[in-house]
């Protein structure tokens, strides 16, 4: 139990290979954790430990006095090593489940936990620990890992089929507990959402590896600023500059540098002039004019095209309501912006600047699979 608390994997190995026989469901008197429990909460760098401990016959699916499996415990680890939670995960033991509820498994520990759920929901104590008690009552791993704010560990459980939307017994859900974490707060909207139309594993952020390797940037300009820039009645410019001027003055934001509950545009267009995609701006002021109308609920909710509806069969309504929510993080793609575009250089710049600024625009073109 002691090497599991430090991690000491070599003493672990050396004392299973000279007591073969030896329990792994052994529990703490106390708390019911095992040596796996130990090893999985305490301390960072356990991969290999825990690794040692499932293929030896420890069982990740047997839960402590207080209710909390393996995983659990993993994620209560405030130094956790992501590659163990993902051990965990892809193992193919029985009997355990990325969304298990923690449930006491002593009557004693049964009745505190129900007892300080009902101290807290009254309001009736405000003491600490009768919340964190409350808090723990039918949590699940991705409760704890979003109490932390650990993005990387959320991202993982939620790969791997973790619920967003279950609540633990204060009737609150992982999202409820993102006070400290707001970014976090709007991307679990954005996968809970997502997650009603697909179906499918969403993640709070986007994947860094895609089917087209990325030669450029992908450089995308804050609605907002855009707003700001061209928008209103008396915009600062009339029409949109080119990416290289953007660039220069910090007008633009990378991909990698965006907040994990950012939205993005992508904006198409017709280009209607030989030296600039919209000349006297209107397209762009109508495209704004568009985003104000959504952002204010002018525009009750947006469906999709007729003739995509009737191929696809589904109808996809986005309403006022998610508009308001959509655009109030949004970041859009326009090439002319997002792109580096020799065409706009002045004719004083030197031919090897201008040849790599051609060179790049080919890059940013070839790279536009895998901005999508």
């Amino acid at each position: 139990m002691m090497a599991s608390i430090f991690g000491r994997t070599d003493n672990i190995k050396f004392w299973l290979d000279r007591f073969p026989e030896w329990d792994y469901g052994r529990t703490s008197k106390l708390t019911g954790s095992t040596a796996l429990h130990l090893a999985a909460q305490m301390g960072p760098h356990r991969h290999k430990l825990v690794k040692l401990l499932v293929e030896r016959g420890a069982s990740l699916a047997f839960c402590s006095h207080f209710g909390a499996p393996t995983l659990i415990s993993t994620c209560l680890n405030e130094d956790v090593d992501l590659n163990t939670i993902n051990y965990i995960l892809t193992c193919r033991q029985s009997g355990w489940d990325v969304n298990q509820r923690r449930r006491a498994t002593k009557f004693h520990l049964r009745c505190i936990f129900r007892l300080a759920l009902i101290l807290t929901k009254s309001g009736a104590s405000r003491s600490a620990v009768m919340r964190y008690l409350a808090f723990h009552s039918g949590a699940t791993a991705l409760h704890h890992a979003t109490k932390r704010g650990d993005v990387d560990a959320v991202n993982i459980l939620l790969r791997h089929g973790a619920n967003p939307t279950i609540k633990n017994d204060l009737g609150k859900t992982p999202m409820d507990y993102c006070d400290a974490f707001p970014e976090l707060r709007g991307a679990f909207k954005r996968v809970i959402h997502q997650r009603r139309h697909t179906n499918k594993s969403v993640t709070l952020q986007r994947r860094n590896s895609t089917a087209i390797d990325m030669k450029f940037p992908m450089y995308l300009v804050p609605l907002d600023q855009l707003h700001q820039l061209y928008g209103g009645a008396e915009p600062r410019h009339e029409r949109i500059e080119a990416h290289q001027n953007l660039k220069q003055r910090g007008e633009l934001v990378r991909w990698e540098d965006l907040p994990i509950d950012a939205h993005i545009i992508f904006l198409s267009h017709e280009w209607v002039g030989w030296n600039h995609p919209d000349p006297h701006g209107i397209q762009l002021k109508t495209f704004l004019k568009v985003m104000k109308r959504l952002r204010s609920g002018k525009i009750r909710q947006v469906e999709m095209n007729v003739f995509q509806s009737m191929m696809y069969k589904t109808n996809h309504v986005v309403r006022a309501n998610d508009w308001k929510e959509i655009l109030s993080t949004a970041y859009v793609w326009i090439d002319w912006a997002s792109m580096p575009q020799p065409s706009a250089c002045p004719p004083s710049m030197s031919q090897e600047k201008k040849k790599k600024m051609e060179k790049d625009l080919g890059n940013a073109v070839k790279s536009i699979p895998a901005y999508v």
